[in-house]
């Protein structure tokens, strides 16, 4: 997560700008031994085939982030490509949950119809776009995208590369400001499109899937138990045991 000092003024745009704050950042830098960077983790029932022929040249599923919207509403004025944001079952519970004014997610069944329709629309797109907001956090799309069968196209979280995404290899680093150009590239090169969804689905399973973190919280149990554990670490998509003298250094 990202420490406020670092982001730039857009976070201002956010509807939900007064909620953030760097809290968490900061009570993990003071506690780094006894904090487990856990990150999103897709389980292998999640993972969809990836469609030959999508219904849409792409998608943007999920909140409304300012950089999304600015997408969406660019892909609405060009008219060039088949894209959704959202499908119409979708759109009318978000209706009813404005007009109510509430929260349809505390419904276990409305979660499970809305998972449902992410997924397929996902599925059924050659491209999604998403990005973690002007906060640039590492939300959920980021590891559902090349789960669910489409290429990744994202504005980059903080310290993505830590997490294994590398920018044309398993994902497109994108934004408003050249998503079209880079849109009509992959439509055009289908085949390398298709060579980064593999490897993206690749770091998926191996690094942040339900059995990748059963052999990780398996690793950490048994260094705890030794009384050898002294911090991990994400750099370039593993998870580093950090070493005692390491942690001594810093401290002094």
């Amino acid at each position: 997560m990202a420490p406020s000092a670092s982001l730039n003024l857009g976070q201002n745009k956010e509807n939900f700008k007064t909620q953030a704050s760097s809290n968490y950042h900061e009570a993990f830098e003071k506690r780094k031994k006894d904090v487990i960077p856990m990150t999103f983790f897709i389980h292998e029932d999640e993972f969809m085939d990836v469609k030959a022929s999508p219904k849409y040249d792409i998608s943007v599923p999920g909140a409304l982030y300012y950089e999304r919207i600015k997408v969406f509403n660019l892909l609405e004025k060009i008219k060039k490509f088949r894209y959704i944001r959202t499908n119409l079952i979708l759109q009318n519970i978000e209706r009813i949950e404005s007009l109510l004014k509430t929260d349809f997610n505390r419904n276990k069944w409305v979660i499970k119809v809305r998972n449902y329709l992410f997924r397929n629309l996902i599925n059924n797109s050659f491209v999604s776009f998403t990005d973690g907001s002007q906060f640039a956090y590492p939300v959920r799309k980021f590891f559902e995208i090349p789960a669910f069968g489409s290429l990744l196209f994202a504005v980059p979280f903080y310290n993505h590369e830590k997490l294994g995404f590398k920018d044309g290899v398993n994902f497109i680093a994108a934004s408003s400001d050249n998503i079209i150009e880079k849109l009509e590239y992959f439509l055009q090169h289908k085949a390398k499109a298709l060579e980064i969804i593999v490897h993206s689905r690749r770091l998926i399973k191996e690094t942040h899937s339900f059995e990748a973190w059963k052999a990780n919280f398996s690793k950490i149990w048994s260094a705890i138990k030794a009384d050898d554990f002294y911090g991990i670490e994400w750099e370039d998509g593993d998870l580093k045991f950090m070493d005692k003298e390491v942690i001594k250094e810093e401290k002094e």
